[in-house]
This record gives structure tokens, C-alpha cells and sequence, in this order.
């Protein structure tokens, strides 16, 4: 386990220990951790100037794709249940860990961050998982996500049953009191989406049970996205959101499968080793 001396500086160490005794209860409750000011405002700032200067250099790909909420491409629209068979579509742009690391920026804070033990063993307890390691990808195993004008996640289910989300800056409110780019989740819905599924009833969101968590610059919060339907909204503001993704496995050294990279991260086939592990999610 770790200890307190190997907290890092930007890591707010009463945050992360309150963190530790309660959010494998969380999880267990309500399928998510919040864990407000995770990393100190200084740090935030740091590492969100980091990153700006990195996209506004041009660096970044911009990944767009058509869905389903079980992430399955638009080639299944029409041949399958009618919840299968509704389209969403996701947009952002992706900053990768090599370009992190090789920036220079203040953003590369969040490779350490990464690699920090305490990270993991946080989530480890939270999904109460037998082992779990780092991504080794140089390309996902941190990386961050900018949801510009227009962008947005649709409503989806998580491939994997947990990840890890940094915020660094989300938009402001309208004036109808709602927040465009907000992440929003229906609590423990996949058993009644799934009932949906299998029984050939269209898709039906309960929007009386949906959540808007108020995830402030700064909050780390840890997902079963696996279980509750979740999206980002569509950013309809001039502030671009700003966020920082995670990547740990339970068997060592993965990394990203062709396709992948190719589709999400814009890395051609050529720059990526032939020998490859599919992962998940």
C-alpha cells in the first residue's frame, strides 16, 4: 500500500485518505466515487495551461464515431433490437501519453500521476479487484480529452467495469440553470436496458433518475461505467472541457490493439508494433 510520503505534491492528501476509507462504499452504492480536490488548484491550473498550449500548437486527433449504447459501430442499425438499433454519435479530440511526454508542458504531470502506485491502489480497493497494473500503451495510457463546440459523448454502456477521470474543466451553466458538456448518468440502469434489449421494447431513458454530478476543476472520480448508461453532453459553449483518462488494466503489460489506436488516437498502422493485445473498452 502506499504511504503518505509517496503522495505526490499536486495530490491533495487529505482528499485521497478521506478517498481510501470510503470509495469502495460509494462504488458498491452508487457505481461512483467523487473525489473533490483530488489535485490542489495550483496543480489543476499547471496542468490545464499545459494542455492548452499543447492543443493550441495544433497537436491532438480529432476521433468522431457513430454508436450504439453497447459501443456497437453503425453496421448493426436496423438488423437487431430496437435498442440496438438506436445511433448515437461521440466526438472530442485526443491529446496521446507520448505527446504528453514529450511536450515538455506541465501536462506531463499526469504521466506521474499515471505511474504513482496511490493511483492505482485506490481504484484497486474501490472495484475491490484481485490485481491491477498500469496501461503500458505509449499512446493510452494517460491521455487527454477536449470536448469543443459541438462535441459530446452519447449514451453509452463502458466495455470495462471501472475508470478513471480527471476533470480539469467543465463548462459553465445556461441560463436555464442546465451545464452544456455535463457528465450525466442513469445510477444502476443495466439490468433495465438490458431487459429492454432482450425483450424488444424500444429504449427508454428515465430522465427522473438521471444524475448530474457537480464535478469541479480538480475532481478525480472513479466509474462503473458498466453499469449505469452515461454520457457527456453536447458542449453548445466557446469553453472547451478539459479532462485527463486513466488507463489501468488487471493483467500486466497491455496496450492497445491497431484498430484502436488507429480510430481513437489517429496513429498510423505503420508507427504501431504488429505483436499488439486487443483490449476492451
Amino acid at each position: 500500500m502506499s504511504t503518505a510520503a509517496a503522495i505526490p505534491r499536486c495530490v491533495n492528501q487529505a482528499a485521497y485518505s478521506a478517498a481510501r476509507a470510503t470509495c469502495r462504499a460509494q462504488v458498491q452504492r452508487h457505481g461512483i466515487c467523487e473525489i473533490p480536490n483530488f489535485i490542489q488548484p495550483q496543480f489543476v491550473t499547471q496542468i490545464l495551461n499545459g494542455a492548452e498550449t499543447l492543443r493550441r500548437t495544433g497537436l491532438g486527433f480529432r476521433s468522431w464515431e457513430e454508436h450504439n449504447v453497447y459501443l456497437e459501430d453503425g453496421t448493426t442499425r436496423g438488423q437487431t433490437t430496437p435498442v440496438r438499433s438506436v445511433s448515437s454519435s461521440s466526438s472530442k479530440v485526443l491529446i496521446n501519453q507520448k505527446e504528453l511526454v514529450e511536450s515538455g508542458t506541465s501536462a506531463d504531470l499526469l504521466v506521474d500521476l499515471h505511474r504513482w502506485t496511490g493511483m492505482r491502489d485506490l481504484l484497486q480497493e474501490a472495484f475491490a479487484l484481485p490485481s491491477l497494473h498500469p496501461s503500458t500503451d505509449s499512446y493510452g495510457g494517460v491521455y487527454l480529452n477536449f470536448f469543443e463546440r459541438g462535441d459530446k459523448l452519447g449514451w453509452h454502456f463502458d466495455r470495462s467495469e471501472f475508470s478513471v477521470n480527471l476533470i480539469l474543466r467543465e463548462c459553465p451553466r445556461n441560463c436555464e440553470g442546465t451545464t452544456p458538456g455535463a457528465f450525466v448518468y442513469w445510477p444502476n440502469s443495466r439490468d433495465q436496458v438490458d431487459e429492454m434489449d432482450t425483450s424488444g421494447a424500444d429504449l427508454q431513458i428515465d430522465e427522473s433518475k438521471l444524475v448530474v454530478p457537480d464535478l469541479q476543476p480538480g475532481t478525480l472520480y472513479l466509474f462503473a461505467g458498466n453499469r449505469s448508461l452515461h454520457c457527456v453532453a453536447e458542449n453548445t459553449t466557446e469553453t472547451v472541457r478539459a479532462n485527463a483518462i486513466f488507463t489501468y488494466n488487471i493483467k500486466p503489460n497491455q496496450v492497445l490493439n491497431q484498430y484502436t489506436l488507429k480510430k481513437f488516437f489517429g496513429v498510423p498502422v505503420a508507427e504501431v508494433s504488429p505483436t499488439v493485445d486487443v483490449i476492451p473498452g
